[in-house]
């Protein structure tokens, strides 16, 4: 689409840095402990500090993904898919969520995310 700018790489990042660290139930604090650093590293980095390759790895190692998972948004949402889908409640269920209205739909993700432990 003329004029529409991707987004930039450090925000696709931290979109990514935060939707996974949120889905794995950890605080700045607890991903900080996992990485080796203080929560005020970890805050910096999601406030747009543009980390090295080395702490993206890092990251990663913690939150237990692949690297691309975090620098890519379509990866970033198909990793937390798959995850969920690997319940089998959730992949028995995800055919018919389509079907339910908003309300419903933010009801199955709410219960989904608790069911996981996340």
């Amino acid at each position: 689409m003329p004029g529409v700018q991707p987004a930039a790489p450090t925000t696709v990042f931290v979109a990514c840095l935060l939707r996974l660290r949120e889905y794995r139930g950890m605080g700045q604090r607890e991903l900080g402990r996992a990485v080796g650093s203080p929560r005020t590293w970890v805050s910096k980095i999601e406030n747009h500090t543009s980390p090295t390759l080395g702490s993206i790895a890092r990251i990663a190692a913690a939150l237990r993904v692949p690297i691309p998972a975090l620098i890519d948004a379509d990866l970033c949402t198909e990793f937390v898919t798959a995850d969920l889908l690997a319940d089998p409640f959730i992949a028995e269920v995800a055919p018919y969520v389509r079907q339910l209205s908003r309300t419903a739909r933010n009801g199955v993700v709410a219960f989904a995310f608790a069911r996981s432990g996340a």
